[in-house]
């Protein structure tokens, strides 16, 4: 999907998502096999695919990497 997510709820993208998702006081999960970018923001974020660009998370993230991946992540202020 090519376009802007903004949740009134909890979310799980299990596909493409190719914009902006929004969950400020929400959970989102990105599944093994989805792709989200270039920007997201959660209340609470479990990253299981790929996600690029910004991350914004105000509780809790988790990442499970996958055999052969690196994960880099900076905590802004």
């Amino acid at each position: 999907m090519i376009g802007d997510i903004d949740c009134a709820e909890s979310i799980r993208v299990e596909g493409r998502l190719d914009g902006l998702l929004v969950a400020d006081e929400h959970h989102v999960v990105v599944g093994a096999q989805a792709e989200v970018g270039p920007q997201l923001r959660a209340g609470t974020l479990h990253i299981a695919g790929r996600v690029s660009g910004e991350q914004h998370v105000k509780g809790a993230a988790v990442i499970a990497l996958a055999h052969g991946y690196r994960a880099r992540s900076r905590r802004s202020a």
